[in-house]
């Protein structure tokens, strides 16, 4: 089960938020920490910039493979005690916004960070969460956004990080469910 996703619409004229067609369009970071017990640093990096080479290559998007550039990796390993330097939550939990300027990945190696977010037992089920994570209100735009993947979740293998990337990363890019 993959978790809450976004889909921010400007209140007064109803247009949806958008990542500026500026190259590239979404620079990221990653967590410098490994992604599970089993998937490596190095394999998450492979498995994220394979992420957003998908949405590079949807063609009846704007965006492309120049859209997306892998800045490199944090500073810190992020996790259950410093994640917070990163995302914060609103007073009533209804929103996330990245602190710092710049989109970030995060991999929850052992789970803390959805415990904290969702309660006890969602590392075991929550596979990841994503969405834009700071705007441009007048100019309708999204300026940075930020995924998480719970290395802990039950049953986690690449090929899951992978579609769960590539999920959360729809989300990052202000995609909903539908």
């Amino acid at each position: 089960e993959c978790a809450w996703g976004a889909g921010f619409i400007d209140n007064v004229n109803g247009t949806p938020y958008r990542w500026t067609q500026a190259t590239p369009a979404v620079r990221y970071y990653l967590d410098k920490g490994d992604v599970s017990s089993s998937i490596l640093h190095a394999e998450g990096r492979t498995l994220v910039d394979a992420a957003f080479a998908r949405w590079g290559n949807v063609s009846t998007s704007w965006l492309t493979s120049a859209s997306f550039e892998d800045a490199g990796d944090d500073a810190n390993d992020i996790d259950g005690t410093n994640w917070t330097d990163y995302i914060s939550i609103s007073a009533d939990g209804s929103a996330l916004q990245v602190l710092k300027d710049y989109s970030i990945i995060l991999f929850d190696k052992n789970g803390a960070i959805f415990t904290q977010l969702f309660g006890a037992g969602s590392a075991n089920l929550v596979l990841g969460l994503g969405s834009p994570g700071g705007y441009n209100a007048s100019t309708v735009t999204i300026t940075k956004g930020f995924a998480i993947i719970n290395g802990a979740a039950q049953g986690i293998s690449s090929p899951s990080i992978a579609a769960t990337l590539t999920h959360e990363l729809g989300h990052l890019l202000n995609l909903a469910h539908v």
